[in-house]
């Protein structure tokens, strides 16, 4: 059976007292930018009508600024992660820093490193996936598919991490670098390619999840790097995975090590 506890191997630093969900901790912060590790199930924001439960921080939450409200100040969302994945997540507490963060994600030149485990063999040989995507609202909901025309580019680094065997079952575990940022971008392209994303409840193998027991998605936000005012900001959050069940049966074949 595969587990996932949630438990990281980064330390936790002391968090600033606001109304945090639980599990949410401060990663790492520099002059005003925080990043955070949000939980799997934990929402970026709440959805317009809903309270702030399922989200980030128990505070209400300003749409047009994109931010929440603490007081009398605003802790303002710098970027998002879907419900399901985990990872780092940044905010800032200083409007001028928001609008410099927000303008190098328009522009592509915040890089993001993401580990995720999907279904199957992947290539030795590192990749980088191109793909126009439709992404379709319907109300609280939105689904996107690759399509042909009348969509958004979406370009995506990929390369191979390990190669695991557990339960008779083959997985890869892959690093992936968006360099656009698509809603559902990882998750579509690799269902798109026949590499589900374990636990993708929306876009995955719904047969192979159910005999894996995955109880979450295995898609994870693990490194952020940019730089701005001369600052470089980095920070890293390791998923923190739980393999113990299968640890016995789950090898690397490229490295021939237990995970």
């Amino acid at each position: 059976m595969m587990d996932a506890t949630g438990k990281q191997a980064v330390s936790k630093q002391t968090n600033v007292n606001l109304p945090w969900h639980s599990g949410v901790f401060i990663v790492k912060s520099l002059l005003s930018v925080l990043a955070v590790y949000k939980p799997c199930g934990v929402r970026s924001h709440p959805n317009d009508g809903e309270s702030g439960r399922q989200a980030l921080l128990e505070a209400p939450y300003d749409f047009e600024k994109e931010a929440y409200k603490i007081g009398k100040n605003y802790l303002y969302l710098l970027n998002r992660l879907d419900s399901p994945t985990s990872g780092l997540l940044l905010l800032s507490t200083d409007f001028e820093t928001t609008q410099q963060v927000r303008a190098l994600f328009k522009a592509h030149r915040v890089q993001k490193i993401y580990h995720a485990i999907i279904k199957g063999f992947f290539s030795e040989k590192p990749l980088v996936w191109r793909d126009c995507l439709d992404v379709q609202h319907k109300g609280a909901y939105v689904r996107t598919r690759c399509t042909k025309e009348n969509g958004v580019w979406a370009k995506t680094k990929v390369r191979l991490l390990k190669i695991i065997h557990l339960q008779n079952e083959t997985m890869s575990l892959i690093e992936l670098q968006p360099l656009t940022g698509r809603t559902h971008q990882l998750r579509v392209q690799c269902a798109a390619r026949g590499f589900p994303i374990l636990g993708d409840k929306t876009y995955g193998d719904f047969g192979w999840n159910k005999r894996l027991k995955a109880e979450q998605l295995y898609l994870h936000a693990e490194k952020v790097s940019f730089s701005f005012g001369g600052t470089t900001f980095e920070a890293e959050c390791p998923s923190g995975w739980d393999l113990e069940d299968a640890q016995s049966n789950a090898v690397c074949d490229k490295c021939k090590n237990k995970i």
